[in-house]
């Protein structure tokens, strides 16, 4: 009989982990210190940044519990190509930002405006900052933003364009992180061939999409919900409730919570989502034993009622201005077209590159016969849209609550590209970088439409080309400033000046 000879197992050296538990420990106690500074005078005007700081390491780590919880590992080659699509994000923001003069008017200063009153209102101590923060939670534009911006905030200028470069350092990270665990997730489930190829390019696809930097270019902070909008979608996307999991049905609630005080309509794309996961669980029970089939029931309809009542109870203030206030009456006048517009609206926001990804994405769902993901995302898409167009039509912003759906879709066609790069690679690796180009130039103006980028913008010769480059980049500033000065000399305090302006400019 031959003897085999064992060797003896590779040591490998063990990768260096926190002990369980450090991290929160750590946070709390950062809290109690800042706390305790604050209550005998040592915090000073600092108390705010430094909550906002403490604020969004804390939303950082839940993220990578979600993230964890979700059973998604980031490697070293995830952090470099997250950091490396985040370092473009910041240069290309910073550069549009710097290159023009924009006025940040009506909806593109509501936010730069509670900062300020953020700020004021800690500056009257930290009991009432704290005060005023839960009070604006049952308005429509709340300050929970305004607690994860004022760090780097308060060390800027505090202009209106410090504010929204103030975004790349307190939601960017976040939100990369986020859809980061997203791409991983999808790519699992999709058993994707070319894992690092699907994520370098999901990413980066994902992240130049236009429409979420969008609002943020612009002042409007609303791409921050899409967080909590991703952490729904890491703890969902594979769970069928076959066992009771409390960690991740807490996740569940208080993303949901977090999403809906961010912004109020970004409640057409939970009742979307969620009315549709719940119907493909309830869907998925077919061919089950019936214990097990119980089972998931079960512990869906837990979840469901659960949540609810624990939504009422604890948010019943947000809850109860949400029934009593009368969206359709204040909103209708934006009406401007119902379902058959929107769609028009978005057909053209998605544009053909988008577009082919996501038809492609179908059809490779279709020959593999894995229906889950696009049914998901064509359901929440549906209900969002039809709920959202009984009361108003979209502005660029509030496409950000079709995203969620929009990503599962394109990342279905991203997987058929990554596993297809062994044939005509170059012309597939062409058509990437073509894309991620292409949407890093798009102009990002109130006026945008169709998203292009300003050099093509500038070249055609049309009214509205002209409108967008006067509103994306002031040539009059001069003269607003001799009516703001106008204003100040002749306007006591309390008094306003009344204007008709018969055009845009």
């Amino acid at each position: 009989m031959p003897i085999t000879e064992i060797r003896p197992a590779p040591q490998t050296k063990p990768r260096f982990r926190l002990p369980r538990g450090a991290v929160p420990a750590v946070l709390l106690l950062a809290l109690v210190l800042l706390c305790a500074g604050a209550a005998v005078g040592l915090a000073g005007n600092w108390f705010f940044p430094l909550l906002s700081l403490w604020a969004d390491c804390l939303l950082v780590c839940l993220v990578l519990a979600a993230v964890r919880r979700a059973g998604v590992q980031f490697q070293l080659f995830h952090g470099a190509i997250l950091v490396g699509v985040y370092l473009v994000l910041a240069i290309c923001g910073s550069l549009q930002v710097a290159g023009r003069d924009f006025i940040y008017i009506w909806d593109y200063s509501n936010y730069t405006l509670l900062q300020y009153a953020a700020e004021d209102a800690f500056a009257a101590g930290p009991l009432a900052g704290l005060g005023h923060l839960l009070a604006s939670l049952t308005q429509d534009y709340t300050s929970f933003i305004c607690l994860f911006t004022e760090f780097p905030f308060f060390l800027s200028e505090h202009t209106g364009d410090s504010f929204v470069l103030s975004q790349l350092a307190s939601v960017l990270p976040a939100l990369l992180l986020a859809l980061g665990g997203v791409v991983v997730k999808v790519g699992q489930m999709l058993d994707v061939k070319n894992p690092h190829g699907f994520f370098l390019m999901g990413l980066s696809f994902a992240a130049c999409f236009p429409f979420l930097r969008m609002a943020a270019a612009l002042g409007q902070p609303d791409w921050f919900g899409l967080i909590f909008a991703f952490i729904i979608l890491l703890l969902t996307l594979d769970y069928r409730f076959d066992t009771a999991e409390p960690a991740r049905w807490a996740g569940m609630f208080f993303a949901t919570a977090a999403l809906i005080v961010t912004r109020r309509w970004y409640l057409y794309f939970l009742v979307g989502y969620f009315f549709t996961y719940a119907v493909l669980v309830v869907l998925s029970c077919r061919g089950l034993p019936r214990r097990a089939r119980n089972r998931r029931l079960r512990n869906l309809v837990l979840f469901g009622a659960g949540s609810a009542a624990a939504m009422c109870l604890l948010l019943w203030p947000i809850v109860r201005h949400i029934l009593l206030y009368n969206y359709s009456s204040h909103y209708a006048v934006y009406n401007t077209g119902g379902l058959a517009l929107e769609l028009y609206s978005q057909f053209f926001r998605l544009s053909p590159l988008y577009l082919f990804l996501m038809g492609w994405g179908l059809w490779a769902a279709r020959k593999k016969k894995q229906a889950f993901l696009p049914a998901l995302a064509l359901g929440q898409l549906a209900v969002s849209l039809v709920l959202f167009t009984r009361v108003q039509n979209m502005g660029s912003h509030q496409t950000l609550l079709l995203i969620p759906g929009y990503f599962l879709l394109m990342l279905g066609g991203t997987a058929a590209l990554a596993d297809s790069l062994n044939r005509r690679r170059a012309l597939q690796l062409g058509f990437w970088a073509f894309t991620v180009l292409f949407y890093l130039s798009v102009r990002l103006s109130p006026l945008t439409t169709i998203a292009l980028p300003g050099f093509i913008l500038d070249s055609l010769d049309m009214e509205f080309t002209r409108l967008d480059a006067m509103i994306y980049d002031r040539t009059d500033l001069a003269q607003i400033r001799q009516l703001a000065d106008w204003i100040d000399q002749n306007c006591a305090e309390g008094e306003f000046a009344y204007m008709i302006p018969h055009s845009m400019t």
